[in-house]
């Protein structure tokens, strides 16, 4: 069973960013405290989360959601419907511009969270070294 969270909810305000974030702190504050993790004042949590192995809210969304593109592109996951929304962006000469997917273009925030828009944005953010 592939794990589909990130890309049924996601958190694109900065309020919704804010509030789980703060839930990540309090947590992250709590493990300090317990394992006597040296935390500075008013620092951010970035030593913590270093010392415990874990990554931060927004890279560990963005690793599951490439995740799945990836297991959706490989035909791990069956799901024609899905598949068929993601747009391939296809170069016709050599240019800097190395997205790989092409997102719908969007006037509303109804389509910005469109599940498709989702993972081609996820897959763009990941960069390749082909050499």
């Amino acid at each position: 069973m592939y794990q589909i969270s990130p890309l049924i909810w996601t958190n694109n305000t900065s309020k919704q960013i804010d509030v789980i974030e703060s839930v990540q702190n309090n947590f992250l504050h709590f493990i300090s405290f317990n394992f006597n993790i040296y935390k500075p004042p008013h620092s951010s949590y970035d030593s913590i989360l270093l010392s415990i192995n874990l990554f931060p809210l927004k890279t560990r969304r963005t690793l599951l959601l490439n995740k799945f593109l990836h297991n959706l592109l490989l035909g791990n996951i069956d799901c024609e419907e899905l598949l068929s929304l993601v747009c391939f962006k296809v170069n016709h000469r050599n240019t800097r511009y190395s997205d790989l997917f092409y997102p719908v273009p969007y006037t509303t925030n109804y389509v910005i969270n469109c599940p498709s828009n989702i993972l081609m944005a996820a897959g763009n953010s990941i960069t390749f070294d082909f050499v």
